[in-house]
């Protein structure tokens, strides 16, 4: 039909032709209207620690611990009506994270330093893509075994398409008419870890005042340790419950700096 706002809006809404449901729209002028309301929390509390110490004038560290927990609603919300279904454990949520800093003076004026980190996995919320058949918010499966138990089974077994399993499929079954009682957050069920050592060595060169050049030298995960990335967690994937991607491995880095 006739567009009664041609010209007078940006886009396809101001096309000379539209359609007749978007033209009886009480704001034609809008292709749809999204509301946020007040209904969204997170909480996280934590014990942290942190340790401080210089070990004369040639070294010092730095150690620092936290014990948390992170919960929201704003998952995978599949009931509209029920964003209690929707709570758990947040995907940002790392049960342990430690962290350890150190610089120590070595002879002929070197700098040693280094950097450890270790963060335990992040929850897992298993969904089913292609919906639920309900039309509305998003789909999860049903949780019909012990998941830990029956993923322990086959972690970390290679595969022939060079991924790695992590989830064990039959701890769960799609749902078709109805909500699944999979969580949308599986606070037992955990993504890989992660931990990492990087070094460095550093030295300045005073060539004239003020003229100092610095040489450093890095390696990024020094030990060339395997992370394992995420896990797809999309129970109508072929690849589900795999891990098909690592961070990075070891990287060396070499830099000179010049300061005058």
């Amino acid at each position: 039909m006739n567009n009664p706002l041609a010209g007078r809006v940006p886009g396809t809404l101001g096309a000379a032709q539209v359609t007749r449901s978007q033209a009886v729209r009480d704001f034609a002028h809008f292709a749809g209207v999204s509301a946020w309301l007040n209904d969204r929390d997170s909480i996280y509390h934590a014990l942290q620690a942190t340790l401080q110490k210089r070990l004369g004038e040639k070294m010092n560290f730095m150690l620092s611990y936290s014990l948390g927990k992170a919960i929201n609603n704003t998952l995978s919300q599949q009931d509209p009506y029920n964003t209690r279904d929707a709570r758990g454990a947040a995907g940002i949520d790392r049960t342990h994270m430690f962290s350890a800093h150190f610089t120590r003076r070595l002879p002929f004026g070197f700098q040693w330093n280094g950097i450890l980190q270790a963060y335990s996995g992040t929850p897992v919320g298993v969904t089913q893509s292609g919906g639920n058949g309900l039309g509305v918010g998003a789909a999860r499966p049903d949780l019909t075994g012990d998941t830990v138990a029956l993923s322990v089974q086959i972690r970390d077994t290679p595969l022939a398409n060079g991924n790695v399993n992590w989830i064990n499929r039959a701890a769960y079954s799609i749902v078709n008419g109805r909500y699944g009682n999979a969580p949308a957050s599986d606070a037992r069920l955990r993504a890989p870890g992660f931990w990492q050592l990087d070094l460095g060595l550093m030295r300045d060169f005073k060539i004239r005042e003020p003229l100092i050049v610095r040489f450093r030298a890095e390696a990024f995960n020094s030990f060339n340790h395997t992370n394992l990335a995420t896990v797809d967690t999309n129970l109508n994937s072929p690849a589900f419950g795999q891990v098909s991607g690592v961070s990075d491995p070891r990287i060396f880095q070499f830099g000179l700096e010049v300061r005058f």
